[in-house]
């Protein structure tokens, strides 16, 4: 009974991350990203990204609520981030206002 509702709980849990994270939108981005970047580069550039995102969410896993208890941070305040963030990105897209990362 109490493994087949936390099994149903951690695939709830994935399938909101899947579509969040979007791998398989993202993918294209990321080929265009390292493109022309020597194969050993990425392989450990991604090892990094991998380590230190699996450090953050063990981190937060554990901590995250204290941690925005203790800046008083809400539920609220998240989704108002998120939104002005997705607003930003917005005008971008529709003014056409590129933003470069790699620093061509």
């Amino acid at each position: 009974m109490i493994e087949s509702v936390v099994i149903k709980e951690v695939l709830k849990a994935f399938i909101t991350l899947f579509v969040i994270m979007d791998p398989i939108g993202v993918l294209p981005i990321f080929l265009g990203l390292v493109k022309g970047v020597p194969q050993e580069t990425v392989k450990t550039q991604v090892r990094n990204a991998i380590f230190v995102t699996s450090i953050l969410v063990i981190i937060f896993i554990f901590a995250g609520l204290k941690v925005f208890n203790f800046f008083n941070i809400d539920l609220t305040d998240i989704r108002i981030a998120g939104g002005l963030i997705l607003l930003i990105l917005g005008i971008f897209y529709v003014l056409g206002i590129g933003i470069n990362f790699r620093g061509d």
